[in-house]
């Protein structure tokens, strides 16, 4: 797999032949128009909304994971027209130290697509969500709880991401990070392995 462009490009590697030649033109054409690719950061800036759009109550200090959280809960002021700022109610939990936000409950008081569930998680600290393939509905009361945590090189990374709906439970739990090393290029001629 290759990233050409922002966009996913997924290339067969020893080919020989008539693949060969499929395979190179496939990737010259991709070349010349890679697609447009999906900006999950955009999502990020539904988030800076909730401000105008919620009302907002501090509520005090919580230790979580040793570490003082401010706390916050919000919700949709009255008469809000906009149907996704409208349909869910926060509670957040922010680091004192480092006013990063640790802890975040989503709560649906209105029933709502997952489509529009992924803007209110806004995916909060990863690109890629579990969530992303489900298709329907997440009915009123339904919960998304996902926390964070800090590593010792002071990066935040998820650690627990958990939705529920009635009888309804999805939750990935993330462990064992280490950092990442890669190096990438782009290949373009498929001969090339």
């Amino acid at each position: 797999m290759n990233l050409v462009s922002g966009a996913l490009y997924w290339r067969k590697l020893n080919v020989t032949g008539k693949e060969l030649e499929t395979e190179k033109a496939r990737l010259s054409q991709h070349l010349a128009n890679p697609g447009r690719a999906y900006d999950w950061r955009n999502e990020r800036q539904y988030l800076e909304l909730l401000p105008d759009a919620h009302d907002a109550k501090y509520l005090g200090e919580e230790v979580l994971a040793g570490r003082r959280n401010h706390v916050i809960a919000t919700q949709p002021k009255q008469g809000l027209q906009s149907r996704i700022l409208a349909s869910y109610r926060y509670k957040l939990w922010i680091d004192v130290a480092e006013l990063h936000w640790t802890r975040a409950e989503i709560e649906v008081v209105r029933d709502v697509k997952w489509l529009f569930h992924q803007f209110a998680v806004g995916r909060l600290s990863y690109p890629y969500s579990n969530n992303i393939v489900n298709t329907g509905e997440l009915r009123k009361g339904a919960r998304t709880t996902t926390e964070l945590q800090r590593l010792p090189d002071g990066v935040w990374t998820v650690a627990k991401d958990r939705t529920e709906s009635g009888s309804f439970l999805n939750e990935l739990r993330y462990f064992n990070h280490r950092k990442f090393a890669s190096e990438s290029q782009l290949i373009t001629d498929p001969d090339t392995p």
